[in-house]
């Protein structure tokens, strides 16, 4: 966690102007995707309530499929840890 943290600092301090808008741009977008799935899921569950025993276990997995995707899981990862998430970003884009 502290090395995420200094890449972080790192990185914030080589361009601050700039860092803090890649931050904000992927904030915005990150709450973006959680907002648009959560309502998505919020669905799913409202319609649960007057579905037939047949058609729950089809909603069921449609509300696990969503809350699997990897987009949602990313999102909600970072916001959740950003420095961290920032971190294995980089990381991933250094090993390719």
């Amino acid at each position: 966690e502290s090395s995420a943290s200094y890449l972080d600092a790192l990185a914030y301090l080589e361009d601050p102007e700039g860092e803090r808008r890649r931050r904000q741009e992927v904030d915005a977008e990150a709450y973006r995707v959680v907002d648009e799935v959560a309502s998505q899921i919020a669905e799913v569950l409202a319609a649960m309530r007057t579905a037939s025993k047949k058609e729950k276990p089809v909603l069921l997995a449609r509300k696990r499929e969503l809350e699997n995707l990897p987009a949602y899981v990313e999102a909600l990862h970072y916001l959740e840890d950003p420095a961290e998430a920032r971190h294995r970003k980089r990381q991933a884009t250094s090993s390719d």
